[in-house]
């Protein structure tokens, strides 16, 4: 059982969002909760107002914000953490990768919030997105966060089963034979909405290389920031590209019928022959998988990931298929997010074919992932860490 210390038994941190959404609510109906996390995978808990057992004081973290309103709580919850020998502070993230080598100015605010309230790194458990997140706290060396207690987790195969049963209710099982008996008109799908930078620079290097027309391909341009000149020639110009074609390019939206990132419209998936999966992040400084990995693997669907390294090393440890008789799948394997794009270019380039064998592939992943192979490994992980 896993005990989460609160002020009083119905309550929600998420009361004190004051400033910001700093915090989620603690309800096991939201996805981006940790009760619905422990609900998912069969872990009992109780809410309560005692610190005679090893307790929690759990905060779902929605992003990390600047935690203005962390000073906005009681300050008998801190003196409790500080003081008491069965009292911990549980920060839930698993929904981002974004620990303190990724935002650091705004985690250092959390540290000095935390150091003035007397709560030392060990008193200090967090759960993130990356799973890396282990190796990754002790390699960027930090005086107070590499002494907390870490653990990366993978929670979007089962949120994006959740939430496409929600939003959606069919299961799909019929989409292989859609797959068999269609004429694919295009060869690849890759959708795009939040446009982050990394996304900005496949999109600049899809139309540079007019790889628009045979494909469907989307970019939900909502007045994001274009990332700089700087950033584009250091991360992901591999070819001395023009910056102000991608200045251009990348704000010109290219919106499609029925792009939802909470379930999946079968005819997106059986006109194309493959995803192009434009992850959240690139590169090597997290490894984080979310939902858009996912999407193609219900929809039975061969992918290429434009993500971060090891993304195809981690989907195969558990069971998945990827497809290197399709694709040059190196990319996987390189640290640079530069690197990885002038792959994933070059495979965008060939003439793919779904035979057989790729498509028993897909059927095998589309079948795994109804399984949940995720639920038991992060069920056994949280077992270790939090009890």
């Amino acid at each position: 059982m896993i005990h989460f210390l609160y002020p009083e038994i119905d309550f929600s941190f998420s009361k004190y969002n004051y400033l910001e959404h700093t915090f989620t609510h603690s309800d096991p109906l939201d996805c981006w909760s940790m009760e619905w996390l422990l609900d998912t995978v069969g872990l009992d808990y109780k809410n309560t107002i005692s610190t005679t057992q090893k307790s929690y004081v759990k905060l779902n973290i929605h992003f990390p914000t600047e935690y203005t309103d962390l000073q906005y709580m009681p300050n008998e919850i801190w003196e409790t953490i500080a003081n008491s020998d069965n009292t911990y502070l549980l920060l839930y993230q698993a929904t981002e990768a974004t620990p303190f080598y990724f935002w650091k100015h705004r985690w250092n605010r959390l540290k000095s919030f935390l150091i003035k309230k007397n709560i030392p790194p060990h008193k200090v458990y967090y759960i993130s997105g990356d799973l890396n997140a282990v190796s990754n706290h002790k390699r960027h060396m930090d005086n107070y966060w590499c002494d907390i207690n870490v653990l990366g987790i993978n929670i979007f195969e089962m949120m994006h089963l959740f939430r496409h049963n929600a939003n959606s209710g069919e299961n799909y099982k019929d989409i292989i034979d859609l797959h068999t008996k269609s004429e694919k008109n295009k060869n690849f799908l890759n959708l795009n909405k939040r446009m982050r930078p990394n996304k900005q620079a496949l999109i600049y290097y899809i139309r540079k290389n007019n790889l628009l027309e045979n494909n469907i391909v989307s970019n939900l341009w909502y007045e994001s920031e274009v990332l700089s000149q700087e950033e584009f020639d250091t991360q992901y110009n591999f070819n001395e590209a023009n910056y102000d074609e991608l200045v251009e390019w990348v704000q010109q939206r290219i919106v499609i019928d029925n792009d939802n990132d909470q379930h999946s419209d079968k005819k997106l998936y059986v006109d194309t022959k493959y995803s192009l999966v434009s992850e959240t992040y690139t590169g090597s400084t997290v490894n984080f998988i979310t939902e858009k990995t996912y999407k193609p693997i219900l929809m039975g669907h061969p992918f290429l990931i434009h993500g971060t390294n090891g993304t195809l090393d981690y989907l195969k440890q558990i069971g998945y298929e990827t497809f290197p008789e399709l694709f040059d799948e190196s990319y996987d394997t390189y640290t640079s997010s530069k690197d990885q794009l002038k792959i994933i270019v070059e495979n965008l380039k060939k003439d793919v074919i779904i035979n057989k064998n790729v498509l028993e592939k897909c059927k095998h992943n589309q079948n795994l992932f109804l399984q949940q192979p995720t639920k038991e490994i992060v069920k056994k992980q949280l077992e270790e860490f939090l009890l």
